[in-house]
């Protein structure tokens, strides 16, 4: 039987990021990809840190070159970001480039307002 306990260990994450991220509109496979991001920077109290593909896809249960492929994309819709071989959220969700819903394959800045 399963009982997690926070005094094992727990994440730290602003509402307002984590409502950011679920009104996005990302696929499941972004999804699983930011919130491993997020497991391994803010869980561990960093804001980034140096993380493998190996890593996320321990934690996600994808194919390591498809995290790649991912964090690439998380990237460019600067959901995430780089810094050297350090990953990171980026936590203004203002900056998001987001695909709109009624755009096809246009991207534009939406924000995420609740």
């Amino acid at each position: 039987m399963a009982n997690p306990q926070i005094e094992n260990g727990y994440t730290r994450i602003a509402n307002e990021l984590l409502e950011a991220l679920l009104l996005a509109n990302l696929s499941k496979r972004h999804l699983l990809v930011a919130f491993a991001v997020i497991r391994q920077t803010y869980g561990f109290n960093r804001k980034s840190d140096r993380i493998s593909g190996s890593q996320i896809a321990e934690l996600t249960g994808l194919r390591r070159n498809h995290c790649s492929v991912t964090v690439a994309e998380l990237t460019e819709m600067k959901i995430l970001h780089r810094s050297g071989s350090q990953l990171g959220v980026q936590k203004d969700h203002e900056q998001w480039v987001l695909s709109s819903p009624n755009s096809g394959s246009e991207s534009r800045n939406r924000t995420v307002s609740k």
